[in-house]
């Protein structure tokens, strides 16, 4: 006769057996416990910190200073000779005559940065290139208000609107100009401040040529 073979299961009040509790780990007094396990245990973070390193300001040195000084300076003479020369070219034709009455203070405005540069690529200090900024500002003030009053652009025949984003593109540009000078007023408070409590050090150009 053949068996059946039954598997016993275990009735509703049989206790179920269970896994029996990990014995914790018992540590002695005066033996240092790994920060990694505490964090493990309490669900921390056990990664290694990373120290943030500040960003060091660029400071170009001095002999790249006085080449980019010096490109302004001949950007800006280009841009005189070519100034003097747009009422003959008859370019743009947008151009007015009135354009001669705003010409002399382009002139100045033009000369005046290409004297700065040249001063600047034989010292640089931070004071001096501030207060030097400042009246380049004062300058390009006069000429955007005499542009507005003169406004020597005539847009017959073109689009209706581009007097107009003419006259904001003005207002912007006397916005940032008002804006850079506060900055430099700023600036140039810092720096003389910083001079005066530490006393005058070759800076700027001067210092790299005599290093």
């Amino acid at each position: 006769m053949a068996q059946l073979h039954t598997t016993s299961t275990p009735s509703a009040g049989s206790a179920v057996p269970t896994q029996p509790p990990e014995p914790r780990q018992r540590v002695t007094v005066g033996e240092e416990i790994p920060r990694s396990k505490v964090l493990r245990r309490y669900g921390g973070d056990d990664r290694p910190e990373i120290a943030q390193v500040p960003a060091r300001r660029s400071n170009p040195k001095p002999t790249t200073r006085r080449v980019g000084y010096l490109v302004t300076a001949v950007v800006n003479g280009a841009m005189l000779w070519v100034a003097n020369h747009l009422l003959g070219w008859g370019w743009p034709p947008f151009l007015t005559n009135a354009f001669e009455d705003l010409l002399p203070w382009v002139s100045v405005s033009l000369v005046a940065a290409i004297a700065v540069n040249l001063l600047w690529t034989w010292r640089d200090p931070a004071w001096f290139k501030h207060l030097a900024q400042l009246v380049l500002n004062a300058i390009s003030l006069v000429v955007i208000v005499r542009s507005w009053q003169i406004f020597p652009l005539d847009f017959s025949g073109y689009w209706s609107g581009w007097e107009a984003l003419a006259r904001v593109a003005l207002g912007i540009a006397c916005f940032g100009v008002i804006v850079d000078s506060v900055t430099r007023i700023v600036g140039l408070t810092t720096a003389a401040g910083h001079t005066q409590t530490h006393g005058s050090h070759p800076t700027g150009c001067q210092a790299g040529r005599s290093s």
